[in-house]
């Protein structure tokens, strides 16, 4: 019987070795569920930045000089066109809005990583800060969801004047651990987007936005990641989940109240 159960043992190991390492090549293709249908946000201009090995563009539509300019980083959809909801509420502000078009996302070239992404990024906001923002106006980060981990990337490598973060995530491999039983933030080779690694750089004023009922990002990453955040004020939002969150009248108000300040 002994003998069995090492036996079993020995086999239970080597099946979790082998999910684990499986997991470690599928886990991109669970994070980047970006939607590949072309699409072009109507009356947005677009550009594409030079200096990549594959062409990558923002897209962009011009507001009011005194207003602030948003750099917004959408998430794993991948497309804007899931997101012209929030971009309305963001334009509603008068703010200029400029958003990352990601690699492999709306019919756009190119293999979306970690670290692809995260260049990319950092990119578009010195293209912004270059090319598009007027002399003294504010550049404010908006993050969604994998777009928080761009948005705080950028944060504690640029200069940037507040940040938004909807529906963000402390770690993300924590997320990866929970939806898979297997240790994500300590197996080589996966992705970790590690939001608490970079927070002790960033110091400028924080809106965070979280909804208790959210599914994909539990509500609970979210609010780790604003109590260890400095200058960082959390709204939450009862019941809703993480694609509801924007259409929430309240989100437009805490919006608006946050962009004020700039």
């Amino acid at each position: 019987m002994i003998r069995f159960l090492r036996r079993a043992a020995v086999w239970l190991i080597v099946l979790y070795a082998i999910y684990v390492s499986a997991l470690v090549w599928l886990h991109p293709y669970l994070l980047y569920q970006f939607d590949k249908v072309p699409y072009e946000v109507p009356g947005w201009q677009h550009h594409v930045l030079d200096g990549a090995d594959v062409p990558v563009s923002i897209s962009f539509r011009k507001g009011r000089s005194d207003k602030p300019i948003i750099l917004f980083f959408m998430g794993n959809a991948g497309n804007l066109r899931a997101f012209v909801p929030l971009l309305n509420v963001q334009m509603k502000t008068g703010a200029t809005v400029v958003a990352l078009n990601y690699r492999g996302g709306a019919g756009r070239p190119g293999i979306p990583s970690e670290d692809v992404l995260k260049s990319d990024a950092l990119r578009a906001y010195d293209y912004v800060v270059r090319n598009i923002a007027s002399t003294g106006q504010k550049v404010v980060l908006h993050g969604y969801s994998l777009g928080s981990g761009l948005a705080m990337h950028v944060a504690s490598a640029r200069e940037a004047d507040g940040m938004v973060l909807t529906a963000p995530f402390f770690r993300l491999c924590e997320v990866m651990t929970a939806q898979s039983f297997a240790p994500a933030c300590f197996v080589p080779g996966v992705q970790r987007w590690d939001n608490a690694a970079v927070m002790g750089k960033i110091s400028m004023p924080t809106l965070v936005m979280h909804g208790t009922a959210d599914t994909v990002i539990p509500f609970e990453q979210g609010q780790r990641l604003a109590r260890r955040l400095s200058s960082a004020h959390f709204e939450t939002f009862e019941g809703e989940g993480h694609w509801s969150l924007v259409c929430d009248p309240d989100y437009e108000r805490a919006l608006w109240s946050f962009l004020a300040q700039f």
